[in-house]
């Protein structure tokens, strides 16, 4: 078991708690309730006290801290392991628990942050670089680097997947940046294809050379860790299900509409049902073609748009629309925006007229 660095444990403890010496000085500007968690819409759905916030909260990633870093040093093949691989073990957890806490702080706060996607990116940018840095100093181990059968078969796997990975991460990274330039309906496609970039093209390089490696003599198939029958079927099945779930999510899913005399409901897909009463609602807009909006939270799909938006002309504001649909259906009220649509440009003028006929007799 590698030594415990316990000067770098305590720098990192220290910049976890960070987040609650912030908090201890603004605590007569946090409001009784804070938002900690956003919903699908954007819209804050979970809440605590500023006890919670600034004290638990931390003390929840200082002890998540201690945990991993111990997991890790247990591990008798990180004897060897590089000091700086180490060193930036201690620091990932710091850089979650401040990145959560601005966020949590800066809502709190009254700060906008409909630039959030693109703070995202710029983050997640920078992570896998520094990454991609450090993972050809990275040695064989069981609990950081990429660990399949494959990659644990051979130091010479190990360190030749690890290099490519690690230029593959760089340059990967370098493009999340680029990414902020995007026009906002191909910026979150372009950051799953990104990701999935880091990951298929090391496990298929894993793969070749091995079986390279087979092919010269330098290695057999009993280097490979025996399978797990068990472990194999539970894995595929988890996959499957996986793939199942997603696929559904992402191809299927219908948003319903009641109007009523006093209300108008909305009932959509991986989202709670929203009810707006009509004597809430100042005004009811048609437009023939939306314009494009940038996603803050929530959910899109191959079919549907769904959570808190910010566009030009409308601000913030949140949608319940279909992306094959050009028509939309503005609703204002005192303190929201919302945005409907039906799957086709007809069903969406007939669902303005009823709201409209609805708004009109109450």
């Amino acid at each position: 078991m590698k030594q415990l660095n316990k000067k770098l444990l305590v720098i990192s403890l220290v910049i976890i708690l960070l987040p609650s010496l912030f908090g201890a000085i603004m605590w007569n500007n946090l409001a009784d309730e804070i938002a900690i968690h956003w919903g699908i819409t954007g819209e804050a759905d979970g809440f605590a006290n500023p006890l919670f916030v600034v004290v638990f909260l931390p003390l929840f990633f200082a002890a998540m801290q201690i945990i991993g870093i111990i997991v890790t040093h247990r591990d008798n093949k990180d004897t060897d392991q590089s000091p700086k691989i180490m060193s930036m073990v201690y620091f990932i957890l710091p850089t979650v628990s401040v990145y959560a806490s601005a966020i949590i702080y800066a809502t709190a706060l009254g700060f906008d942050l409909y630039l959030m996607p693109f703070a995202v990116s710029i983050l997640l940018g920078t992570v896998f670089m520094v990454i991609g840095n450090y993972m050809p100093k990275c040695t064989r181990n069981r609990t950081v680097g990429i660990k399949t059968r494959l990659t644990m078969s051979s130091d010479a796997n190990w360190n030749a997947t690890h290099r490519f990975a690690g230029r593959l991460y760089v340059i990967c990274g370098a493009l999340m940046l680029l990414t902020t330039l995007l026009p906002a309906s191909f910026f979150m496609w372009s950051l799953i294809l990104l990701l999935l970039f880091t990951v298929i093209p090391p496990l298929v390089y894993s793969e070749l050379f091995f079986r390279k490696e087979l092919r010269e003599g330098k290695i057999t198939k009993d280097a490979l860790k025996p399978k797990n029958k068990r472990e194999a079927i539970i894995s595929i099945s988890i996959v499957v299900i996986l793939c199942a779930v997603v696929g559904t999510i992402m191809l299927t899913g219908n948003i319903t509409y009641t109007v009523t005399a006093d209300s108008v409901t909305v009932d959509a897909p991986f989202y709670s049902t929203h009810t707006l009463p009509l004597d809430e609602i100042d005004s009811v807009e048609y437009l023939e073609r939306g314009e494009s909006a940038t996603r803050i939270a929530g959910f899109s799909s191959l079919r549907l748009a769904l959570g808190f938006f910010h566009s030009e002309s409308l601000g913030n504001h949140t949608r319940y629309t279909y992306l094959s649909t050009d028509a939309e259906i503005v609703i204002r009220s005192s303190d929201t925006v919302i945005v409907l649509n039906a799957a086709t440009a007809e069903e969406t003028e007939a669902l303005y007229q009823s709201i409209l006929a609805a708004k009109e007799a109450n």
